[in-house]
């Protein structure tokens, strides 16, 4: 199969999980989340363990990636408990101590490399569970799909204008195929979907939605560069092979890792 087609017919179907799953229900989303983050959390300490002296335990630390976002959700729905937290709080004593009874590796980078992945991976989509309720206490699923839409029409408008017009290169030592013009095409067509946005929906005025989809578009084209950091920094090309056509899941959300953190800041300032 051509990898052109390959790849289309992978994000066509993973687009419409998400989009469905995000309009379905809030147990949908969530539910769809918290597997994207258990494979990304798996997939991301597969490769740290490439690194010298590096053993991470993928599955103990994707399984508790996982678990903060349930108790996010919980949290954000008003069904959260204080004794949600303990298994969570058991899963860093058990980081330190753990540590103590291994014989080779390296201690102080294994319990970083630990806390950066859920930093990184785990956190974000944690936040993300919010979006749903931002202004009530019923979920809307417009600002959870309007983010990765926003994230979708950025990168293919900077596909499409860097391919015809790139000619000077954004930041050539991490991405040499970014473009300045493709990142001002992904920029535009980013707000000129989120005055969509701001037809059908009042969640956000016109200049709350522009600002938004300004937010999510600058902060998305860090979060791509910033992975393609962590791979050049590990020698490899694609994050994993779990996406036909697209790689690994840190190839696909490279984006939303910094783009949910950073429009959340937005929402909770000017929203």
């Amino acid at each position: 199969m051509p990898e052109l087609l390959k790849r289309s017919i992978t994000g066509f179907i993973l687009v419409g999980v998400m989009i469905s799953a995000i309009l379905f229900h809030p147990v949908s989303a969530l539910s769809v989340f918290i597997l994207i983050t258990f494979a990304g959390l798996y997939e991301f300490y597969g490769l740290m363990n490439r690194l010298e002296f590096v053993k991470s335990q993928k599955l103990i630390h994707a399984v508790a990636g996982a678990y903060l976002l349930m108790i996010s959700y919980l949290g954000a729905t008003g069904e959260f408990h204080k004794w949600l937290l303990l298994p969570y709080f058991i899963y860093f004593i058990y980081l330190y101590i753990a540590e103590l009874y291994k014989e080779k590796g390296a201690s102080i980078q294994n319990n970083a490399l630990a806390l950066f992945g859920h930093l990184y991976i785990a956190v974000p989509f944690a936040i993300l569970m919010w979006f749903g309720y931002v202004h009530s206490d019923e979920y809307n699923p417009i600002l959870p799909l309007a983010l990765f839409a926003s994230i979708w029409i950025n990168d293919s408008g900077a596909y499409l204008v860097g391919v015809k017009f790139g000619k000077h290169r954004l930041f050539e030592r991490i991405s040499p195929k970014k473009s300045w013009e493709g990142f001002a095409g992904g920029l535009f067509f980013a707000l000129m979907g989120s005055l969509v946005f701001a037809h059908f929906s009042d969640v956000l005025n016109v200049w709350q939605w522009l600002g938004f989809a300004f937010t999510v578009s600058i902060s998305a084209t860090y979060g791509d560069l910033f992975e393609s950091m962590l791979k050049r920094s590990l020698n490899i090309k694609d994050s994993g092979n779990i996406l036909p056509g697209h790689g690994g899941i840190l190839d696909r959300f490279d984006a939303p890792l910094l783009a949910i953190p950073a429009a959340a800041a937005y929402l909770l300032l000017f929203a």
